[in-house]
């Protein structure tokens, strides 16, 4: 994950911040950035969620709606 979040953010997608609670911790935070590049990809996770996740519970469009709610998808 470290190798991962060093990726991240030399791209600019994240930076790492002092947690407040917890000084020999850091909070990995999205920049605009890291949002922007999230609101480009969610489609595509919408697509596999709907697909692998949504589709086992059933093709109800409520099923469906409630999944995606509770993974609380990023604002549009």
């Amino acid at each position: 994950m470290s190798r991962f979040v060093d990726r991240a953010e030399a791209a600019g997608y994240v930076s790492r911040e002092p947690d407040p609670h917890d000084r020999r911790a850091l909070q990995v935070t999205l920049t605009d950035a890291g949002v922007e590049l999230l609101r480009r990809m969610w489609p595509v996770y919408e697509r596999g969620i709907e697909e692998h996740f949504a589709a086992r519970l059933g093709r109800s469009a409520r099923s469906a709606r409630t999944l995606l709610e509770g993974l609380a998808a990023p604002p549009r």
